[in-house]
């Protein structure tokens, strides 16, 4: 039993041997055929490399511009027979292109380069205007996060001189009252009601004396940042929206130009009514004004873009 034993481990031994055998052989093909992968790429990349620059491709190249010159002449003649194309030359071309193909390296001749077109023009306008939507948003939340925090200070100052110097308090609060015209007697009416309950005397205390109005525990500054955000998006888009609606059936930049600023116009003008409504003010008088404020912050980027331009040298 014992030798059986003892003959089965020598065998498992073997086998755990060869198999570690087995894997250094797996490991080493893998290792050259890897190496030999690397290799096929790098031959590749020099061969493609090595025939962009043969002298057989760029004569290619340059005696194929006669033939799509001759199709393009025939195609113009067929769609404009009554053209004169009699006084169009091909040696003149022939022997540029030739001269440049020869003389500029293959990675200029075979480089690929996008324009920025109206695409590209749009994504950067749209990038722009979320970007301000968030900082215009950022800012107001904020703000009014300030503003309330003020607030609250405030009136924990105003409460705590209200406990430990009533008297005080409502001697300035009487003569503050008095200062606004109210008669003596009314007064102190007015100023001994108030001093019964504690929190609309400090309140009243706060905006007759400091001004400040007391903090609202509804008002929610993520809610305001939130609203000028989206306000922000909505009346921004108007210019940029009037470009992907007129790209399917106009190239003239003067037309999406004066499409662009009438659509502006338009969300001027409602942003003038909701103006008006929310504040009870004259719906000709609001849009009136919001339409000239518009047309000024519009007319100087404008402007201050074409003093760039010029300034900076960059042509159309």
């Amino acid at each position: 039993m014992d030798r059986k034993l003892k003959c089965s481990e020598q065998v498992r031994g073997e086998v755990e041997r060869e198999n570690g055998h087995l894997r250094e052989l797996l490991k080493d093909k893998e290792k050259q055929l890897t190496e030999t992968v690397s290799k096929l790429d790098n031959a590749k990349e020099i061969a493609v490399q090595e025939y962009r620059d043969s002298e057989h491709l760029l004569t290619e190249l340059g005696n194929s511009f006669p033939d799509g010159f001759d199709d393009a002449i025939r195609q113009v003649k067929s769609s404009y027979p009554d053209l004169d194309l009699s006084h169009i030359n091909i040696d003149a071309q022939g022997q540029t292109l030739a001269q440049s193909v020869h003389s500029e390296s293959t990675d200029e001749v075979f480089a690929v380069t996008a324009p920025a077109d109206e695409v590209d023009v749009l994504v950067l306008g749209f990038s722009n205007l979320v970007a301000d939507g968030i900082s215009v948003g950022f800012g107001d939340f904020v703000s009014s996060s300030t503003e309330k925090d003020v607030a609250a200070k405030e009136r924990a100052v105003t409460a705590w001189d209200v406990t430990n110097h009533g008297g005080n308090e409502q001697e300035e609060l009487l003569r503050q009252y008095q200062a606004l015209g109210m008669d003596i007697n009314d007064a102190t009416t007015v100023v001994n009601i108030f001093a019964k309950y504690k929190d609309i005397f400090v309140d009243e205390k706060m905006m007759a004396h400091k001004g400040i109005l007391p903090p609202d525990e509804a008002d929610k500054p993520w809610k305001n940042g939130l609203v000028t955000f989206v306000a922000f998006l909505v009346f921004g888009s108007a210019p940029l929206l009037s470009f992907i609606i007129l790209i399917p059936f106009t190239n003239n930049d003067s037309i999406k130009f004066v499409g662009a600023c009438i659509l502006s116009a338009l969300s001027l003008a409602l942003l003038g009514m909701a103006k008006a409504k929310i504040a009870g003010q004259n719906y000709a008088f609001s849009m009136a004004i919001t339409l000239f404020t518009g047309a000024i912050a519009a007319a100087a980027a404008y402007t201050l873009g074409s003093v760039l331009k010029n300034v900076s040298g960059v042509q159309d």
